[in-house]
């Protein structure tokens, strides 16, 4: 009985509002994602290529390849990639990581899965069915309502 006085209170406006506030949501998770696999995930990628696993392995950004890349160097200093990638040196910075968290370094800046396209897919279908969602989720909750009372 209170589950059907509920369903009927609902305001049109309100359903609609959350689903696209649930779709904006989903479309910074998939666009921070492809953020932090493609570009954050070069550093990591290039510390993995070059085998720069603790202090006597480490390297330069330029010998990694991002030496003029601010995004990466501010990123490592306190960033997101502060977590795996540790520095040496005072003058001239080295980088490495550390053996122990190779694999999780790995699964979370691996590029698999994560191009352009998979991205655009994704969002347009996010799209469509927040679209679909909003148009005619608030008729199958009085749907729901009407059933249930």
């Amino acid at each position: 009985m209170m589950y059907s006085f509920l369903v009927t209170k609902i305001e049109i406006m309100t359903v609609p509002m959350i689903v696209w506030t649930v779709y904006i949501g989903i479309a910074i998770g998939v666009i921070m994602t492809y953020y932090n696999k493609s570009v954050l995930g070069k550093a990591i990628r290039a510390l993995l290529e070059k085998e720069a696993f603790g202090e006597e392995k480490a390297l330069t950004a330029e010998a990694l390849g991002f030496a003029g890349n601010r995004v990466i160097l501010n990123s490592i200093r306190r960033g997101a990639l502060a977590r795996f990638v540790h520095t040496v040196g005072e003058e001239e910075k080295r980088y490495y990581l550390v053996e122990d968290e190779r694999h999780r370094a790995e699964l979370r800046y691996s590029n698999k899965g994560t191009d352009l396209y998979v991205v655009i897919v994704s969002l347009v279908i996010f799209l469509l069915v927040a679209f679909v969602a909003a148009r005619y989720l608030t008729d199958w909750i009085s749907a729901a309502g009407d059933i249930i009372s």
